[in-house]
């Protein structure tokens, strides 16, 4: 699967179980195929977002370089890997 398809299912998997829901919160999500398909769009339009912000912020800082979008998705997803797991390094 490629780094977009991987950010957008991370994002819409987050606003799938609102801030202090659990379990039946996702389970609802995902027996209702509207709220799944909104879900994904909504999901999409935000990956593009970010996207589209952390370019814009790269290239103040290198001008000379160009980023695709699977690499600007990789970057994203490895900094919410690490901070995912920054707990573990102490």
């Amino acid at each position: 699967m490629n780094p977009r398809n991987k950010l957008t299912i991370k994002i819409m998997s987050k606003n799938a179980i609102p801030q202090g829901g659990g379990f039946l919160d996702g389970l609802r999500f995902l027996r209702n195929k509207e709220s799944i398909a909104n879900g994904y769009r909504e999901a999409r339009k935000e990956m593009e977002e970010y996207l589209s912000v952390l370019r814009e912020s790269l290239r103040k800082e290198r001008p000379d370089k160009s980023y695709t979008d699977d690499e600007l998705a990789e970057m994203i997803l490895e900094k919410c890997h690490l901070n995912k797991t920054a707990h573990l390094r102490g």
